[in-house]
């Protein structure tokens, strides 16, 4: 199963492609990395087992690559996709947003509940800021 979610494209020149194609009879996903836009893909591993990737960014140039699984974690690739560390611990709901800067150095996530944000989790440079926001912060 592959959505829409779990494709991502370097901006720059389109060299770098990532996709995490879903398997939920094995409740993990299989997470592939092109250097060639595409004309072929090199499966890599992902920082966990049995983890299906929900989501994929990356930066303008390919270089820094977060994904987040079913187990509502974030990780960061920082070498092309080819290694993950994890960012977070089981912070995210259900529903939420996921955005990397053009250069990578800063991520932000947030929770959605109902159609209001109620949280904000900020890494810039490797440091974390979570922020609670007030009710009806709505988009």
């Amino acid at each position: 199963l592959l959505r829409d979610e779990s494709l991502s494209m370097s901006r720059l020149n389109g060299e770098y492609v990532y996709i995490a194609e879903e398997n939920e009879l094995e409740n993990e996903s299989a997470f592939y990395r092109s250097d060639n836009g595409g004309l072929t893909y090199t499966r890599e591993k992902l920082p966990t087992s049995n983890i299906q990737v929900k989501m994929t960014r990356v930066s303008e140039t390919g270089e820094h690559v977060i994904i987040t699984g079913s187990n509502s974690k974030v990780y960061l690739s920082s070498d092309y996709g080819k290694t993950f560390v994890e960012l977070t611990t089981s912070v995210l709901s259900s529903n939420y947003v996921l955005s990397i800067s053009r250069d990578g150095s800063k991520i932000v996530t947030s929770n959605i509940a109902g159609q209001s944000i109620n949280s904000i989790l900020r890494w810039e440079n490797g440091s974390s800021n979570l922020v609670m926001l007030p009710p009806g912060i709505y988009f």
